[in-house]
């Protein structure tokens, strides 16, 4: 009640406009529209900091091929598919070594939505920009040039095999919704390594994770 009914200048002082429009949704006054429908997504990304300094060529690419499963299950399940991708690398900004940081960009054509054209393309992105020798903190790949699966036109060349491999995604995502996550993958990538983020200040998620129900 007394947040309601405050004086707008003091609410805009203390609060800032997000707040002012707060004040007035509590007076009946429409600041936000509904949306009745999600819109489309315009890109996807994944990244995360290391658990530690990861120098080896076979954990970034692991690391990488892991992201690739990551963004691939989010653009399948927003029945999108990619055209453009982007691959990125990073050292330890506040480090003493060398600062690095490199990107690749380049458009995929056709567009897709399968992990194993995704996780080929970003592994080759990975090799231009990888230096030998350094120690990277961070990775991570972005999903760009986003269209609906269903507006996509049969491809001129091997339209076959990738819509075989379009079913192969849906059965891989439909085990893991049913077993849990990564209970199926696709690649023998390993799941463990430095590159994995470590969780332990993490609060426990007693109401979100059955693992961890009291």
């Amino acid at each position: 009640m007394e947040l309601r009914d405050a004086p707008d200048d003091w609410v805009r002082q203390h609060l800032t406009v997000v707040g002012l429009r707060t004040v007035q949704e509590l007076r009946g006054t429409t600041c936000w529209p509904l949306e009745l429908v999600t819109p489309a997504k315009k890109m996807i990304t994944v990244s995360r900091s290391f658990g530690a300094p990861v120098g080896e060529w076979t954990e970034l690419r692991a690391a990488m091929a892991f992201y690739c499963a990551r963004g691939e299950e989010k653009l399948r399940r927003q029945r999108l598919a990619a055209g453009a991708l982007t691959v990125f690398l990073e050292t330890n900004r506040f480090s003493t070594e060398k600062p690095y940081s490199g990107a690749k960009s380049w458009a995929l054509s056709p567009q897709t939505d399968t992990t194993p054209e995704i996780q080929a393309e970003a592994l080759r992105a990975l090799q231009v920009i990888f230096v030998s020798g350094l120690r990277y903190k961070r990775a991570g790949i972005t999903l760009s040039d986003l269209t609906p699966v269903a507006s996509l036109s049969r491809r001129l060349w091997e339209a076959e095999q990738f819509e075989r491999t379009q079913v192969l995604m849906q059965v891989v995502d439909r085990l893991n919704r049913k077993y849990g996550r990564d209970a199926v993958r696709y690649g023998l990538f390993p799941t463990t390594g430095n590159w994995r983020t470590r969780f332990g200040k993490r609060s426990p998620r007693y109401t979100t994770h059955w693992d961890e129900l009291l």
